[in-house]
């Protein structure tokens, strides 16, 4: 007996068991997108959250030593290695705003004693806003206040995300050979496993043909009853 074919809205047949098994193998593949982006978008998460701590305990300590040596005096070599150790770490760059918004440290040593006129160092400048912490264009950026009851200079923070690539675009070589061992596995069990599914839709189907052939005390064996 020939195994029973599905028929879809554009007339192609397909067998109950091919038809099975893609159902399985499209499952597994949504289920395993869904779990690496869900993943990715958690790990990402995270990770801003640690590099955000870190760097605003460093800008609290940059501020801190700032306050005792004065933004405009020499601040000495300590203070400079350590923004540009900050800045190397970071894979990004250090600045220091006076309160007339001239750069009086850059550790990219390419706009110092330049102005800057931006947005979030005015809001920061003025008290307007405690901290600005801003993400954008693969960049973590933190604007921290320096003063007390007056602030009298801003800390600018420049941080690369570009190692958190593997992690956003999940769909690396990578995690694509994974995903495709998976998915042959999950194939040939698919395969398997719409094999037994369909075999005892094939005996009732037969049984049937008997019944209408006149068969009618022949009993129908289910797995698992008597």
């Amino acid at each position: 007996m020939k195994e029973k074919k599905i028929k879809t809205k554009n007339g192609f047949r397909i067998s109950l068991r091919s038809y099975v098994t893609v159902v399985y193998i499209v499952t597994i593949v949504i289920v395993l997108s869904l779990y690496a982006f869900i993943t990715s978008k958690l790990q990402y998460k995270h990770y801003v959250e640690a590099l955000q701590k870190n760097i605003h305990a460093e800008c609290r300590t940059i501020a801190e030593r700032l306050k005792q040596t004065g933004i405009h005096s020499n601040y000495g070599a300590n203070v400079r290695a350590g923004l540009d150790d900050m800045a190397l770490h970071y894979k990004g760059r250090v600045m220091i705003i006076d309160e007339n918004y001239q750069i009086v440290c850059d550790t990219e040593y390419a706009n110092e004693n330049a102005y800057i006129i931006q947005e979030d160092v005015i809001s920061v400048m003025t008290g307007s806003k405690s901290e600005v912490v801003v993400t954008e264009d693969g960049y973590y950026y933190e604007y921290y206040p320096i003063g007390d009851s007056a602030v009298y200079g801003v800390i600018i923070v420049q941080a690369s995300l570009q190692d958190m690539r593997s992690v956003t675009t999940f769909w690396s070589w990578d995690n694509i050979l994974v995903c495709a061992l998976l998915i042959l596995c999950c194939g040939v069990h698919a395969y398997f496993f719409g094999k037994g599914s369909v075999r005892g839709i094939n005996q009732v189907n037969k049984r049937m043909e008997f019944a209408k052939d006149g068969h009618l005390n022949d009993k129908i064996p289910v797995r698992g009853f008597q």
